[in-house]
């Protein structure tokens, strides 16, 4: 996908964004309660025809205020793993080392 985001055969703004989480080893949060609106399935966009899939509640529950500190859930992470795991040939392993060898191709 990078790569044909990288050649203009792709336009999504999702490639680059995990791509560069996962060059900087970085973490993206996603929280148990909508906390903010998309207005942005009305029609008027480019890739996509009016939807309302991602119309939510917002929550009243919005913390006093975020944690210092981000880490890795290690219940979650282990569940991801266990998954991947009974899967064949390691299908994470596999995508993470070609992911990566595509990204530094297309670095360098």
């Amino acid at each position: 996908m990078l790569k044909d985001q990288s050649r203009g055969v792709l336009d999504v703004w999702g490639v680059r964004w995990y791509a560069s989480m996962f060059l900087k080893g970085g973490l993206c949060l996603y929280p148990s309660y909508s906390l903010v609106s998309n207005i942005g399935m009305d029609g008027s966009g480019v890739h996509c025809g009016p939807s309302d899939a991602y119309d939510v509640s917002l929550t009243e529950k919005v913390p006093a205020r975020f944690p210092e500190e981000i880490s890795v859930s290690e219940i979650g992470e282990a569940k991801i793993r266990e998954f991947f795991r009974t899967q064949r040939g390691s299908i994470l392993k596999r995508l993470l080392i070609g992911l990566k060898q595509s990204l530094v191709k297309l670095i360098h």
